[in-house]
């Protein structure tokens, strides 16, 4: 099974599984913010807001399609760059997510 994993490329489906469910663990704690349920949440009295269930439907189908993607131009990019190169690239977007999503 080991040369199957290795011959596949399996191994590197696995990595990104972990990464998908570590993205998706991430928003859960996000979208729990006080500071982020005050932009984008309705005020529901006493100084407290919620994101009502269709926003917070969208907000983790929006990841969920960033992931997708992802994954499809992960490859791509890999030939292009290089794999050195591609995972540059990959952190710095990465990165300006990170970035965007604590600067609310």
């Amino acid at each position: 099974i080991r040369d199957l994993v290795r011959s596949r490329g399996l191994g590197d489906v696995y990595k990104r599984q972990i990464l998908f469910g570590y993205d998706t663990g991430t928003i859960s704690g996000i979208k729990e913010m006080p500071d982020w349920l005050q932009v984008f949440g309705n005020d529901i009295g006493g100084g407290k807001y919620k994101l009502s269930t269709s926003n917070e439907s969208l907000v983790v189908s929006i990841l969920s399609a960033g992931t997708f993607f992802g994954a499809l131009l992960a490859a791509p990019m890999g030939d292009i760059l290089g794999r050195k190169w591609g995972l540059i690239a990959a952190c710095l977007v990465f990165c300006v997510g990170v970035a965007l999503q604590t600067r609310t």
